[in-house]
């Protein structure tokens, strides 16, 4: 499926637009705080049940050092739904944004605490060229 046909806040516009209270569900293998959230079930089950039962889009985390993502879980999510995917990782560059477009993200997470204000601007300005939709999380107005 083409990247421009799992557009995410388009996804979710439609659904909030229909009267729907939307969910984002998120997929991630374990937490610091609370250990492997998995539990032995596969996330591309997962993720094709929640298609299955109308989740509008995905949530990915794939980082793997404190949440036990990796870029294949991505990938394979990608593979086995239609649904527009926000990925979620610690991104600092450019060639990050490449790679998740190219495992098959619609949109990506850019934390602004992370990140010196002329970095975050210009990934947010690669992010749309590369044909992602950048979700920024910030903390406090500033």
């Amino acid at each position: 499926m083409n990247i421009s046909d799992r557009k995410y806040s388009a996804t979710l516009w439609s659904q909030y637009q229909s009267g729907k209270v939307t969910v984002i569900p998120d997929i991630k293998a374990r937490s610091p705080q609370a250990g492997d959230l998995l539990q032995g079930r596969d996330p591309v089950i997962i993720a094709e049940a929640l298609a299955a039962v109308g989740a509008p889009v995905l949530s990915v985390v794939i980082e793997p050092r404190y949440f036990g993502g990796s870029p294949e879980l991505l990938q394979r999510i990608a593979q086995a739904t239609s649904l527009p995917i926000l990925c979620k990782d610690f991104i600092n560059k450019r060639e990050q944004l490449q790679a998740i477009v190219e495992l098959g993200a619609s949109a990506v997470l850019l934390i602004a605490s992370m990140l010196e204000k002329e970095q975050l601007y210009k990934l947010v300005e690669d992010a749309m060229l590369l044909g992602l939709e950048p979700l920024v999380e910030t903390h406090n107005e500033a």
